[in-house]
């Protein structure tokens, strides 16, 4: 109805209808740069036929007199039709379009409704998919098949129905048009690149580079099909339009390092854009030079390559080759997923360190391709979900660093294929479940950090195989049961945290084997029982002992006054009896020592004055009696110095007190609240 209505308040003639498809021929060539030329073209058909339909309208509305005329056979008004239709086509023919015009007119000649005569080399069979080829443009067809529907309705008849039939006609060709446009047919041609001002022999090149590229990143399985079809839409999409296109190095569809190439660019639009693929501020890196330039890739921040002759290892060059190393480690990158290209592309990719960044994600099963893999490092980051199996088939693995993420679920069974572990970082993380006992495969392990998870059980015995361990870290777990007799066959362990867990039974004598390198030994906040062991003592490179919060009692034995040079002595919350001996003098590199909450007695001994580089003393809530002795005035380097909760009577020394008015005494409490106070203090920070 609105087309006949617009033919009714239009007078134009056929020259109008001329111009008005010349007009939409510029039209069209304006918009070849589009990124929607495909769906311009079809709109374009139906414009023409639309416009047949109205002329056709405009014929009928100024000749009403002759309508009973034409269908009773009058020739002069049926060439008068036939005038207006020869109008019509010349209105086509000044129409540019890559297909040509002979061959137009060839099918106008032939009348053939077949287009199997159209020659191979047809310009516009560039825009469609290899198998298409032979067949010719289809748009070019759909056109056509427009016109001649058009042309067997007039000569059917000129009535009001068969005006609405061809209106409905038209709408069925618009439907058909809708679809084979976003079918599968349209694979081939360039999904969202546009090249203005461009020949038609540059764009059938530039398509054919884009067909090869793509059927190269889909053959390699780089990427998913549908992320390089999905219209601008991606960073795979984004990145093959550079590589096809923008990139100025415009490097070989069949080069060797394309793929890498294609994969740093999807890594440089999933991380350094916004989903419009444009910079912004917000996704601005630290350090992105060279990036996305006309330069080799081995000069991009960030990406070693396989030195060339005569280069020393890690030296940057402007070239591609082999990526040995990409190391953006606190590059302020950000992004809620990795792409995956990284690990279906770089197969000899040896390191790969994107830590302290602000990635998200999963970890794809794809980086089980990274089989030159030696060093992953994806710590403080936002990585979430379970660590897969894929990764432990990277048997060249040295360095394992995943910490500091939101990883959850169980450690992989798998984890003893790792046998080229050197330190594996697990910590901080979600997880969960038991330590697997695989781990004692990894014989080549020299740090093991598992705390601060959710894992229970027990510490399974086979950990203790581990000779080569340097650094275990099992802390602020749910792990239960003893600590066996053979943790003393890690002979070269110097740092042990068992910390906060439920650890149960007493401190294994073997711990005493670890004298010749054990620095430091935390198994406070555990439900361990039985006596302080004396073969602590024999732990003479000890610098730290944490045993505080636990359930043990005894005395402190006189043996630890060997411990030289031990700084820190935690033995706090616990049930520990007796005097403090003065040999515990001995440790005269000691700046902390914390002795409450437990059941000492006996008078402070002053031998503690001997001890000048001590910061920290905390003995409240004991049993302790008698004064304050005057040697703590000794300690000028005191800066916090606990006493109540005991026995301890009478005024505090002026030499004690000449710390917190002259030195660096801030903190000194002892029981000196009330009137009837034990003790009498004026220079107390607080009294209780």
């Amino acid at each position: 109805r609105n087309v006949a209505g617009e033919a009714k308040d239009d007078n134009h003639n056929d020259a109008d209808n001329d111009s008005a498809y010349s007009a939409s021929g510029r039209d069209r060539a304006d918009a070849s740069g589009s990124v929607n030329a495909l769906m311009g073209r079809a709109g374009e058909s139906l414009v023409r036929v639309v416009g047949g339909v109205a002329g056709r309208l405009h014929v009928g509305q100024n000749h009403q007199q002759h309508r009973q005329e034409q269908f009773n056979g009058n020739s002069s008004d049926r060439s008068f039709r036939a005038d207006n239709l020869h109008n019509l086509s010349a209105g086509l023919e000044n129409y540019s379009d890559p297909y040509s015009q002979q061959q137009k007119q060839q099918h106008r000649n032939s009348g053939s409704s077949s287009f199997s005569s159209r020659t191979k080399d047809d310009k516009r069979t560039s825009h469609l998919r290899d198998d298409d080829a032979d067949d010719g443009g289809l748009m070019e067809r759909l056109e056509w098949s427009c016109i001649r529907l058009s042309n067997k309705l007039e000569t059917v008849c000129f009535h009001r129905r068969c005006l609405l039939l061809m209106v409905a006609a038209t709408i069925v060709v618009a439907i058909i048009v809708a679809a084979l446009t976003t079918s599968s047919a349209f694979e081939g041609r360039l999904p969202h690149i546009s090249f203005g001002g461009e020949s038609e022999e540059e764009f059938e090149a530039q398509n054919e580079r884009y067909v090869k590229i793509r059927d190269r990143i889909l053959f390699a399985e780089a990427s998913e099909p549908a992320s390089l079809e999905s219209k601008g839409a991606t960073p795979q999409s984004y990145a093959l339009e550079w590589i096809v296109r923008e990139d100025p190095a415009q490097i070989d569809p069949e080069d060797p390092y394309l793929l890498q190439r294609y994969a740093l660019a999807v890594f440089w639009y999933q991380l350094r854009t916004d989903k419009t693929g444009k910079l912004t501020a917000d996704t601005k890196w630290k350090d992105d030079s060279n990036w996305m330039t006309e330069l080799g890739y081995c000069s991009w921040y960030g990406v070693h390559c396989y030195p060339q002759d005569g280069m020393p290892k890690d030296t940057q060059y402007d070239g591609n080759n082999i990526i040995l190393e990409l190391n953006l480690t606190r590059n302020e990158l950000k992004s809620d997923e990795m792409p995956k290209e990284i690990y279906t592309t770089l197969e000899g990719l040896q390191n790969l360190d994107i830590s302290h960044n602000k990635i998200g994600g999963s970890i794809a099963t794809e980086i089980g391709r990274l089989t030159a893999l030696k060093g992953l490092y994806i710590g403080d980051n936002s990585f979430q979900g379970s660590i897969v199996t894929e990764l432990m088939q990277l048997t060249r693995l040295m360095n394992v660093f995943a910490h500091k993420n939101l990883l959850s679920g169980k450690i992989p069974e798998e984890i003893g294929n790792l046998v080229n572990l050197y330190a594996l970082g697990l910590h901080e993380n979600e997880l969960e479940g038991t330590i697997p006992s695989s781990i004692g495969k990894c014989t080549k392990l020299r740090n093991l950090y598992l705390d601060q998870n959710q894992l229970d059980g027990s510490i399974p015995e086979d950990i203790y195989n581990l000779s080569l361990l340097a650094d275990l870290r099992l802390r602020s777990n749910k792990l239960t049961g003893p600590i066996s007799e053979k943790i003393g066959n890690l002979g070269k362990l110097e740092l042990l945290y068992l910390d906060n867990n439920l650890l149960s039974s007493t401190i294994p004598r073997g711990i005493g084997n670890l004298g010749s390198r054990l620095e430091e030994l935390h198994l406070q906040g555990n439900e361990l029982e039985g006596r302080l062991e004396v073969e602590i003592g024999r732990l003479s490179r000890l610098k730290e002992l944490y045993l505080s919060s636990n359930r043990l009692t005894s005395t402190i034995p006189l043996e630890w006054g060997e411990l030289r040079d031990l700084k820190q002595l935690f033995l706090s919350e616990n049930s520990i009896s007796g005097t403090i001996p003065i040999e515990i003098t001995g440790m005269e590199f000691l700046v902390a020592l914390q002795l409450q909450s437990n059941s000492l007695e006996g008078t402070i001994p002053t031998e503690l004055g001997k001890m000048f580089r001590l910061e920290y003393l905390h003995m409240e809530n004991n049993n302790l009696e008698g004064t304050v002795p005057t040697h703590l005035g000794q300690l000028v380097h005191l800066e916090k110095l606990t006493l109540h909760g005991n026995g301890l009577k009478g005024q505090v020394p002026d030499e004690v007190c000449n710390l917190v008015l002259i030195n660096n005494l801030a903190e000194f409490v002892t029981d000196c609240a009330g009137a009837n106070a034990a003790v009498q203090c004026f220079c107390c920070s607080d009294c209780v």
